[in-house]
């Protein structure tokens, strides 16, 4: 109950903050943008492609859109001495956390079903023109996907939060972290290109090399799919690390009729989602009982 409490009011702080609305906004910024492109008449993409930039373009989105709006959720309590009021009551440590967990699992809930929403309104053509099974079936688990995309998000931003006091810091860390893991995918994508070409050749496969490390860190699993002329192959040994790699491959998962991706792929991602999360949420009970022991000394 007592996380409950904390967790209610931080809801009630965040639902006044500019912030939150303007999360609201970012979060939604990829959806409302690819309308207006793909509404180009120069830009003759194929209907197969869209879903795939929708998904793809929105999940970073929706990650910076929980940053933003909760990278704060600690670090306000240590710059508002707020935090020294929050240790001295009769609440556990385990209770604090759940309780900013929550709070930010509604923001989460929120972005997902806002961006939902607009999916339905702006591109209901996905459905009709992808051979996707239904329209309900897409967007149940576009909103799934983008939970669970968030969590590992939503667990580092805590971890961090609780760690530093400045929310800046806490920004710049996760999505270092966040872009660290999917250049690292990226570029195991890059040593599978074939190097069997011209001499001739060489400075635009570099070309191409540095192109796809760059757009791996955003894109991830829909190069493995878009480019096959590449001959890009996943690399095994870390295929499971990026969030975005992950919750795309579950995506395409649950919206393809006849999904080439295993179920034991799906599961894995899953579990790295949820261990990224758990993980995040272990070391912050454990920061914020070093932190309080400290303030109460």
């Amino acid at each position: 109950m007592k996380a409950l409490a904390i967790a209610l009011k931080d809801t009630k702080k965040l639902l006044k903050s500019p912030k939150f609305y303007f999360s609201l906004f970012l979060a939604s910024m990829a959806i409302i943008g690819l309308k207006v492109l793909f509404s180009a008449p120069f830009l003759p993409i194929p209907p197969t492609y869209w879903a795939q930039f929708i998904f793809t373009f929105s999940l970073p989105c929706l990650g910076l859109a929980i940053l933003i709006s909760n990278s704060d959720i600690l670090t306000s309590e240590y710059s508002e001495g707020t935090i020294l009021i929050l240790f001295s009551q009769p609440v556990s440590n385990s209770s604090i956390i759940f309780g900013k967990f929550l709070a930010m699992l509604f923001c989460s809930a929120v972005f997902a079903g806002l961006d939902i929403l607009l999916i339905k309104f702006l591109h209901s053509y996905i459905w009709e023109a992808t051979g996707f099974v239904s329209e309900a079936q897409v967007l149940v688990s576009f909103f799934l996907v983008a939970l669970l995309f968030q969590l590992p998000i939503i667990g580092l931003t805590l971890l961090f939060s609780s760690t530093f006091k400045r929310s800046a810091t806490v920004t710049i860390i996760v999505i270092l972290v966040y872009e660290a893991l999917a250049i690292l995918y990226a570029s195991q994508l890059v040593w599978n290109i074939p190097y069997n070409m011209p001499a001739g050749m060489v400075g635009i496969a570099m070309l191409i090399q540095i192109f796809i490390l760059l757009l791996g860190s955003i894109l991830g699993y829909d190069i493995v799919r878009m480019a096959p002329a590449l001959s890009i192959k996943e690399p095994e040994v870390i295929k499971y690390l990026p969030i975005n790699v992950n919750s795309q491959r579950l995506l395409y998962f649950l919206i393809s009729p006849n999904s080439e991706i295993k179920l034991t792929e799906v599961i894995i991602s899953l579990s790295c989602l949820l261990a990224i999360a758990a993980v995040s949420l272990i070391l912050s009970l454990l920061v914020i009982r070093k932190k309080r022991s400290e303030y109460l000394d």
